[in-house]
């Protein structure tokens, strides 16, 4: 089984945070990634500054699951210590030694040896399977944990199974003195097997204010994977079945994995569109062409993609009731024009973008998730450079009323009037553009004429969306039978386009 979407998996924890704030939030990235922190004022200090925004939701990412060899783990420092007494000689042995006797004497396949590392005071309560797993006390605290990597009826009996045995150390001081958070690392097909079981293990150990989530990473580049919106909707659904609660799906455009167009504009170069995504696939692809188009080097839009995705969530959830798809929202160029200056962890340098391109990146892929998070707060938000002399926190803060619409079309193929769904969009003003059955292109301004303030609320969407009906600048038979409108807030960045067909006879009612 292999999956489509490239994995740069994080499996961790999430904690809502208390805000004071009332009604909608200031803007729709309500969570973020944060640099971890052990003090107390400082993580007082960067809440508060983020809650100004909107935020509610802290998502602390976990170091990766390290794929270990046995020998490796015997040469490391970390795990000297571990060591266990063989019972049939009475001498003492590595735990990983150990590990194999005992493991394949029952029966136990071991593929490979892993390693977490956070130096977190995790409770007996992660062992399991006790057949399997133990807490290993000596100079450190260890814990054995064992993984299977195919399906077994039996939760704790792995007879004849392929297994990955993970090892975690802990040397008395805890910094964090936080839940307990489990990483995983960039593997796919049979591994999800793994990622199942990781999810188990964990949730024994959390209470039920915590959600276990992953955040997979997407690839739609003609010249990397070449994998097409049907692909990555196909992986989609292999990480459903490891029943997280949240998937935060990476929208790719800050690395330049996925672009940010809309239908009508496949067939027009990056350059003149996207010129900081131009410079990115200049960078990662020595291949590129100048007046590359969109079509040339991606195989679909983050908007097509996460339209599929938000489809395909909504139906999963019919079997997976907890499942909420999020918008992994990339708040940066992965260029060094303009950059911020890497912090404490970090390795490479990147530039920071504009409010601007977070109201794209929102209308592009926040029309069917639950919540949008930003990767990552540190520094993407609160950095200063020498073309942006305030932070894109601040940006936010100061332009959170403007319109943003997420989605447009008709309200149904018998009913033509064309829906702007959005936020801030119910007191907005609308620039219509559409053609008529003549073959002329219109432009009129209208307002709303049926709204629903509480759209968002009342579906599994971001609680804050609102819906408004416009009034039609035209009679139904006025209308091209097949074309293209665009719909732009009056006071918004973005136009929003779609493309019709009603030369066939559709019954897509609501």
């Amino acid at each position: 089984m292999k999956s489509c979407i490239s994995f740069t998996i994080c499996l961790g924890l999430l904690r809502s945070t208390q805000t004071s704030s009332v009604g909608k939030p200031v803007y729709p990235i309500t969570a973020s990634l944060f640099l971890d922190r052990t003090d107390v004022s400082e993580w007082n200090e960067t809440l508060d500054r983020f809650q100004k925004q909107g935020g509610d939701t802290v998502w602390l990412q976990a170091p990766p699951l390290v794929r270990r060899s046995k020998e490796d783990l015997q040469e490391d420092p970390v795990y000297k210590w571990c060591r266990e007494k063989d019972h049939a000689t009475s001498e003492e042995v590595d735990c990983f030694t150990r590990a194999q006797q005992e493991l394949t004497s029952q029966g136990l396949n071991i593929v490979a040896f892993a390693s977490y590392q956070y130096e977190e005071d995790f409770s007996k309560v992660i062992v399991k399977c006790p057949k399997y797993d133990k807490m290993i006390t000596t100079v450190y605290t260890y814990f054995r944990i064992v993984l299977p990597g195919q399906h077994s009826s039996d939760p704790c009996d792995f007879n004849g199974l392929d297994v990955v045995v993970l090892f975690t150390s802990f040397g008395g001081s805890d910094a964090h003195q936080n839940d307990v958070n489990m990483g995983t690392v960039d593997r796919y097909g049979d591994m999800l097997m793994i990622y199942a079981s990781l999810v188990a293990i964990a949730k024994l150990g959390v209470s039920n204010s915590l959600k276990l989530a992953v955040s997979p990473s997407i690839d739609m580049t003609t010249f990397g994977l070449n994998r097409t919106v049907n692909d990555h909707v196909t992986g989609f659904g292999y990480i459903v079945e490891s029943s997280v609660d949240i998937i935060a799906v990476h929208e790719g455009r800050g690395y330049g994995h996925a672009a940010y167009y809309w239908p009508t504009q496949a067939t027009q170069p990056v350059q003149t569109l996207d010129p900081q995504l131009d410079k990115i696939i200049k960078k990662i692809n020595p291949n590129w062409k100048t007046n590359g188009t969109f079509q040339d080097w991606f195989t679909g839009s983050v908007h097509e993609l996460f339209q599929k995705l938000g489809s395909e969530a909504a139906e999963l959830r019919k079997q997976y009731s907890s499942l909420e798809l999020w918008l992994g929202l990339e708040a940066f160029d992965d260029l060094n024009d303009d950059p911020c200056l890497p912090l404490k962890g970090m390795a490479t340098v990147r530039d920071t973008v504009n409010k601007q391109r977070l109201d794209f990146a929102l209308a592009q892929g926040a029309a069917g998730v639950r919540k949008v998070v930003a990767f990552s707060w540190d520094p993407d938000f609160t950095c200063t450079t020498h073309n942006h002399n305030i932070t894109l926190s601040e940006q936010i803060v100061q332009d959170a009323k403007r319109s943003i619409i997420f989605e447009c079309r008709f309200h149904s193929s018998q009913n033509r009037s064309v829906v702007a769904i959005g936020i801030n969009v119910m007191g907005s003003g609308f620039h219509i553009d559409w053609e008529d059955n003549k073959g002329q292109r219109h432009q009129d301004q209208v307002y709303g004429c049926y709204v629903e303030g509480d759209y968002g609320h009342y579906h599994p969407l971001i609680p804050s969306l609102e819906y408004v009906q416009v009034c039609d600048p035209y009679e139904d038979f006025q209308l091209a039978d097949k074309g293209h409108v665009i719909v732009k807030a009056l006071d918004g960045y973005q136009e929003c386009i779609f493309e019709y067909d009603f030369t066939e006879s559709e019954n897509n009612d609501e």
